[in-house]
């Protein structure tokens, strides 16, 4: 289906003139036979023209039995002769290897020819293939260009693509205004894709000043279409409340079209809405089926959160070894949390053969990625010398990042490392600043606040509370700049 879509797109206009005629003048299937054999008899005096008529017959099965091959016979003698609409059928043959076997290089070859005649269509599929590298060597100048000729000819396909090159700065020098020139030429077209894009650039303000309430809006067109990417999005505003009402109803909607659509985030939101409960009934088997579907789709989320469910037994039968799969799927893929959960799994043995090596490994690889338990994790293995040589200054360092990121445990621990002086100077008004902030949620900070304070006098005792608030504020501030940054 997929390669008959591209020679029907490769007809274009062509295809809409012939069934227009058609329709006009050929009420009965007799009228129709009438006109196939009316093409046949220009087409063998040798009317190129006629020609692509007659292998548009064949093709669609109007007139005459439907044979592709027979198509491809008249589209191929049309070429011949120079026919610019032959030619680009018979490309797209090619190219997708529909009626004779696929052939890149043939498709360049045909497309090339009704291209530089001005045909639109041709124009539009050279430039993928200079894209994608297909049948020629891939060229992004050459892709612009090609897209360009296309685009100021009205085509919608190459609008978009022109846009995609610019947004990209892939061939031409990235604008991301002439991105949205280009994007919102197609987008009114209806192209989905371009509205998709045309929204996005609304969304983060590029190109064009940020307007949520105006990418919801072409959010909703490409999603009206059937965009999964865009009913993926718009669920997304939906549930954020932006550039829109927040409605979880909504949000769930069309989290769901996304899902059926094969959108592999939205299958794993709608999993997380299951297995929450958050606008529909909570069920933890249509959550499990949900992260099936996206974890299939290799969604590193999905397979850590199903990950989850195998190493707790947790709506189905425990299962340390599968666990391990998953969490192994999920962290080779970058998936911070995965890479903790399996550094977990070496660490304790759990469904893999204990090796504190690999999980010192894995937990330092989701500390680079900004993971605060495994930052913490790794900061305790060098305090204590597991798996590395004892490194106070290393511990110091990681519990301060799990710290910044205001996880309780770091906060704790790097009390201590003030409070003895290992790997920091020592310094109580900072531990005690640590584990006033700690204690909040963290029982055994707070016992070690208790003993601190008994110690100290009223005067350090205040100069701890106020080194509290002033850390409390260095933390909020680099978190909210972290939060800007991204």
């Amino acid at each position: 289906m997929e390669n008959m879509v591209k020679i029907s797109k490769a007809i274009g206009l062509l295809g809409l003139i012939f069934f227009t005629s058609v329709t006009a003048r050929a009420d009965h299937a007799h009228e129709e036979i009438k006109l196939f054999r009316d093409y046949m008899a220009k087409a063998e005096q040798g009317d190129p023209m006629a020609q692509v008529n007659v292998a548009n017959s064949y093709y669609f099965g109007t007139g005459v039995e439907k044979d592709i091959k027979q198509a491809l016979v008249w589209y191929r003698k049309a070429a011949e002769q120079g026919n610019h609409w032959g030619q680009v059928i018979l490309g797209a043959a090619y190219y997708g290897g529909e009626g004779v076997k696929k052939d890149f290089g043939q498709a360049v070859y045909w497309y090339r020819k009704a291209a530089d005649q001005g045909n639109v269509k041709a124009q539009y599929h050279l430039a993928i293939c200079y894209t994608n590298g297909e049948g020629v060597a891939k060229d992004g100048p050459e892709a612009a260009k090609w897209y360009r000729m296309a685009a100021v000819q009205g085509d919608s396909g190459a609008q978009y693509g022109l846009g995609r090159c610019y947004y990209l700065g892939e061939g031409v020098t990235k604008d991301s205004t002439q991105a949205v020139v280009w994007y919102r030429k197609a987008a009114d077209q209806g192209d989905a894709k371009a509205q998709f894009y045309l929204a996005i650039c609304y969304f983060n303000g590029q190109g064009v000043a940020k307007d949520k309430a105006e990418a919801v809006t072409w959010y909703q067109k490409a999603a009206e279409q059937g965009d999964a990417k865009a009913q993926y999005f718009l669920a997304t505003c939906y549930a954020g409340g932006e550039g829109v009402a927040k409605d979880s109803a909504k949000a769930v909607e069309w989290y769901r079209k996304a899902a059926d659509g094969g959108d592999e985030f939205a299958q794993f939101e709608m999993a997380m809405r299951y297995e929450s409960g958050e606008g529909v009934v909570r069920d933890l088997e249509q959550a499990f089926l949900w992260g099936r579907k996206s974890a299939d789709q290799g969604n590193s989320f999905a397979q850590n959160y199903l990950g989850v469910r195998y190493d707790k037994g947790n709506g189905v039968v425990q299962d340390l070894t599968c666990a391990v799969s998953l969490y192994r799927k999920a962290a080779v893929q970058g998936n911070a949390q995965a890479q903790y959960n399996l550094a977990n799994c070496y660490l304790e043995g759990r469904g893999v053969v204990k090796d504190v090596a690999q999980a010192v490994s894995w937990y330092r690889k989701a500390a680079e990625l900004g993971d605060p338990s495994a930052q913490h994790n790794l900061g305790h293995l060098y305090f204590d010398g597991i798996g590395v040589e004892v490194d106070y200054v290393q511990a110091a360092s990681w519990y301060r990042r799990g710290a910044e990121q205001l996880d309780m445990e770091s906060m704790h621990h790097l009390g201590d490392c003030y409070a003895s002086g290992q790997g920091v100077p020592k310094d109580e008004a900072e531990a005690y600043a640590y584990w006033n902030l700690a204690g909040v949620t963290y029982v055994d900070a707070r016992k070690n606040l208790l003993l601190l304070e008994k110690k100290l006098s009223r005067e350090e005792i205040a100069a701890g509370q106020r080194r509290t608030k002033e850390l409390q504020k260095e933390i909020e501030a680099k978190i909210a700049t972290k939060k800007a940054a991204n």
